[in-house]
């Protein structure tokens, strides 16, 4: 698993899993790399001004020859740090005709929908 400076536990991996088994995997999505053990790590994603401030998503996927980009959204005190990896990831995926998702565990997405919409962030939120 590589690091991006917010911690990601156990549990978070265990919800990495069920993601890529329950939504990425079933949807036919191709060259899947995750942030798991048993996966190819995505590549690093830093804006040019913050070369020292990198990010991984959880995992990315293609599709018609577009990226997409899933990342686990899990309530966190760290609100500033995961907002600005999600617009960074939104960004990308727009700029690559591609999508980004955030996957929200039961109990998780009214705090996913509420960061979206208060940061304008294009992102669809999936609830698993």
């Amino acid at each position: 698993m590589v690091s991006d400076g917010i911690l990601t536990t156990e549990k978070d991996q265990r919800w990495i899993q069920t993601m890529i088994d329950k939504i990425v995997k079933p949807r036919g999505y191709s060259d899947i790399k995750a942030n798991l053990e048993g996966y190819e790590p995505p590549a690093r994603l830093s804006r040019r001004e913050e070369e020292d401030e990198a990010y991984v998503p959880d995992a990315t996927a293609v599709s018609y020859g577009r990226k997409m980009y899933f990342e686990l959204a899990v309530k966190t005190d760290r609100e500033r740090e995961v907002v600005s990896k999600w617009k960074l990831m939104s960004r990308l995926a727009s700029a690559k005709a591609g999508k980004f998702f955030l996957i929200a565990p039961r109990g998780h997405v009214a705090f996913a929908q509420r960061l979206v919409k208060l940061y304008d962030i294009s992102a669809e939120v999936i609830r698993i």
